[in-house]
């Protein structure tokens, strides 16, 4: 219900009226404190079933009156006017007229002829305030429904004093003149209903829900009866099946009375003929005979058959007894065979067992070998195997155990051997032990000896260079200074190699043919000039160093 309220509200809002939702929800917040029932919009209240009525009556009722809201109470009406004027929306009061005279419907014979059959005022359903309205304020009391039939037949319909009419595909409309009695007529087209869609649809909806829970209903209870009819059917198929059996017992046993009595038929048949035969003999006396003589033969053959019998009853005893022997003899040789295979399985054990132990002793073997000559290529690396060695090692045992035996002996015959002075080899093994440890000390003290003569080399290299090329271009300097005062003269480097305290700065100075070396100058004079020179030179600009001292 509520979406069908919105489907018609929308419906209006789509129609011009904005603010009908507003409206109506102010309405229903507001609806207590209206002294009487207010409906409202009109097209909430108005309930139309027929698509075609609901076209007629939408073109016919005036657009504001679909939107507007009734009262019934002056006071209601004033209340909603108040509110609902910011809305845009008409309020219509309904004042109960106790005089009004209502126009009855009733259709004549002459309407039905041409197509009449209804009126707009009986399409709908509405309440009283509602409809009385819509009818007082649109005239629906006056405007008939007519078919096709009457659309045919339009001219005929105003000489009944009809003056509106719908009909599938026209309106119809007379107006009569108030001066001169014309009457003047109007056709318009009808339009599809735009209003009432929503709601048509909605019913449309609600009666195909109502049919279709029907057809379920009945589909449910025809579901009840076809199970019932399969039941039933059931039963008398079960029925059937139990006839069917007991007509093959019937069909059966007639079957087997009917074997028993030709069987029957057969045997009188045969003692019928075997009188009729002996009826046919000449004499019962020869008949007697031959009966006499037919069973002394059936008594000799009886005879032979019983000794036949009896030997083959032996001949079986006999067979039976070989064939208990073969059983038993079978059944040792089935444990024989049980026995042989355990002694396999166990064969196969050891045998599997040695080839895994063939396989140890073959990478023990490896192994061995591998040592073996590794251990040779050692001794050979410590000593080399000379022709006196192979002679030896040719005297020498050839097996591991001979081996064993002469180095027990060599042992026991070391160990047999008397010294005089029992302390002696107790001497020598001290001594051994002392010369051994003082190699050793020998060997750290050389290799420590090594590491500071490589820190002293690493250490020279980062100052001799320097110092050379200060010594050199001090001498240059010191040579060209001497060379002004007309002498020759030379700086250069003591080196002693490891011996650093000696190392020095040496002079020497050539005056004519002679030479002055260092401390040798007996002149005091050369001795200042030299002194004087040499810090000279090496306070040259040509020099960045500091000066060194000489030696």
């Amino acid at each position: 219900m509520e979406n069908n309220n919105n489907k018609l509200l929308q419906a209006l809002r789509n129609s011009g009226a904005d603010k009908i939702f507003e409206a109506f929800k102010w309405l229903q917040a507001h609806r207590s404190e209206c002294r009487k029932d207010v409906y409202g919009p009109v097209l909430l209240e108005v309930n139309v079933q027929n698509r075609v009525h609901a076209a007629y009556l939408e073109s016919h009722v005036p657009n504001y009156i679909w939107k507007s809201f009734i009262t019934q109470d002056p006071a209601d009406r004033d209340f909603l006017v108040r509110n609902l004027k910011a809305f845009d929306i008409p309020i219509l009061n309904f004042v109960e007229q106790r005089g009004r005279n209502k126009e009855p419907f009733q259709i004549s014979r002459e309407m039905r002829e041409l197509g009449i059959y209804s009126r707009l005022d009986q399409v709908f359903d509405a309440p009283d305030a509602v409809k009385e309205v819509l009818i007082t304020q649109a005239n629906l009391e006056n405007s008939y429904i007519g078919s096709r039939e009457s659309d045919e037949k339009a001219d005929d319909v105003n000489k009944l004093g009809i003056m509106d009419i719908w009909t599938p595909e026209s309106h119809y409309r007379w107006n009569k003149s108030r001066y001169d009695g014309h009457i003047s007529g109007i056709v318009e087209p009808v339009h599809p209903s735009r209003l009432f869609m929503c709601s048509l649809d909605v019913s449309d909806v609600e009666n195909l829900r109502s049919k279709k829970i029907e057809l379920e209903h009945t589909i449910a209870e025809l579901e009840e009866s076809q199970k019932m009819l399969q039941t039933e059917q059931r039963q008398l198929e079960d029925e059937a099946a139990k006839l069917q059996r007991e007509r093959e017992i019937i069909h059966n046993k007639n079957n087997s009375e009917k074997k028993k009595r030709r069987e029957m038929e057969n045997r009188v048949d045969q003692r019928r003929r075997k009188l009729e035969s002996l009826s046919q003999e000449d004499d019962v006396i020869s008949v007697t005979k031959k009966l006499i003589d037919q069973a002394a033969k059936l008594n000799e053959q009886r005879f032979k058959l019983a000794i036949k019998q009896k030997n083959l009853l032996v001949e079986a005893i006999a067979f039976k007894w070989s064939f208990a022997e073969k059983h038993m003899l079978s059944i040792e040789l089935d444990t024989k065979i049980r026995e042989m295979e355990g002694d396999l399985k166990q064969h196969e054990k050891v045998a599997l067992q040695a080839a895994t132990h063939l396989e140890n002793c073959k990478r023990k073997t490896e192994q061995c070998k591998q040592q073996l000559s590794a251990a040779k290529r050692h001794a050979e690396s410590i000593a080399i195997i000379t022709e006196d060695l192979t002679k030896e090692f040719l005297e020498m045992p050839g097996t591991i155990e001979e081996l064993e035996a002469a180095i027990q002996d060599n042992i026991s015959e070391a160990n047999s051997i008397l010294f005089v002075n029992q302390n002696i080899l107790q001497e020598y093994e001290n001594r051994q032990r002392k010369i051994d440890d003082m190699a050793s000390k020998v060997e750290a003290d050389d290799k420590e000896l090594q590491r500071c003569l490589s820190e002293i080399t690493n250490l020279k290299g980062s100052w001799l260079p320097t110092l050379c090329n200060l010594v050199v271009k001090i001498n240059e300097t010191f040579s060209r200074n001497f060379q002004e005062m007309a002498v020759a003269g030379e700086v250069s480097l003591d080196e002693h190699e490891m011996d650093f305290d000696k190392y020095g700065v040496l002079k020497s100075e050539i005056q004519g043919s002679r030479t002055i070396a260092g401390a040798e100058c007996s002149s005091p004079v050369w001795r200042r000039t030299v002194s004087f020179n040499y810090p000279l030179s090496c306070f040259s600009p040509r020099s960045d160093q500091l000066p060194i001292p000489c030696g």
